[in-house]
């Protein structure tokens, strides 16, 4: 959202508030896994809708969350915190990060590979990478392919990152059993997206930061970073620090 090379240009210092939001994406992440898994949201539109028992769904029961396997797309702040949170509740775990190496992931109980590999293995996807040209449509239609037919998908990083008809088609055809999304390519998004039309997908509008603490938090580290360079201090987290030659 900021013009990085311009701002690097005129000397300008561009920070961010890289230890934001860690606790409510990644808690956001893991009550995704449980609410798809239980179909929570089936359920409720089951009862709500005058009906009783449990909600039909495509593939049947669920199978017991333990010993599932959840592959994590980035492994930055969020998606560490994730995968420890999802280790206590049994899942094995998988990682697919083409910048971090296994020395550096000693005691997190994630076994790193390729992204075809987690694809083909994970009963659930959770995607916290980053946006940039490398990763923009990273999923489509070949890659939404190679998942289990009764696996799942989550986004809680960027809309774009996944090629969004792509997700429609495998969705509606049920190349996947579901998603969940706090994050579209167009938000808010317009009436007609066809993505809110179906059963098998949550949507959440990009709130998965939201709580309290977080609101604090972001206001505070903001204002330190202005602080910070005000009195000829580097903040923390400079986005643009090699630019800047620092």
């Amino acid at each position: 959202m900021i013009d990085l090379k311009a701002a690097s240009e005129r000397g300008i210092i561009v920070a961010n508030v890289h230890d934001y939001c860690i606790e409510e994406v990644s808690t956001q992440t893991i009550g995704f896994i449980i609410a798809l898994n239980r179909h929570i949201v089936r359920m409720n539109d089951h009862v709500r809708a005058g009906r009783w028992g449990v909600a039909p769904a495509p593939y049947g029961p669920p199978h017991r969350l333990n010993g599932q396997t959840l592959g994590i797309i980035g492994l930055g702040n969020i998606g560490r915190v994730v995968a420890q949170k999802a280790g206590c509740l049994g899942l094995k775990l998988l990682a697919y990060d083409p910048y971090s190496n296994r020395e550096s992931l000693a005691g997190l109980g994630v076994e790193l590979v390729g992204l075809e590999e987690l694809l083909r293995r994970s009963d659930y996807v959770s995607i916290h990478c980053p946006l940039v040209e490398e990763t923009r449509k990273l999923i489509g239609a070949t890659q939404l392919a190679m998942m289990k037919p009764d696996a799942y998908l989550i986004n809680m990083a960027r809309g774009p990152i996944i090629d969004q008809a792509a997700l429609y088609n495998a969705l509606a055809d049920n190349v996947i059993a579901g998603a969940a999304l706090d994050v579209l390519e167009q938000e808010p998004p317009d009436s007609s997206e066809p993505l809110l039309q179906l059963a098998n997908v949550i949507i959440t509008p990009h709130a998965s930061s939201w709580s309290r603490e977080s609101l604090i938090q972001l206001r505070r580290g903001t204002a330190q970073n202005v602080v910070d360079v005000l009195q000829d201090r580097l903040p923390r987290s400079v986005v643009n620090r090699k630019a800047l030659g620092l």
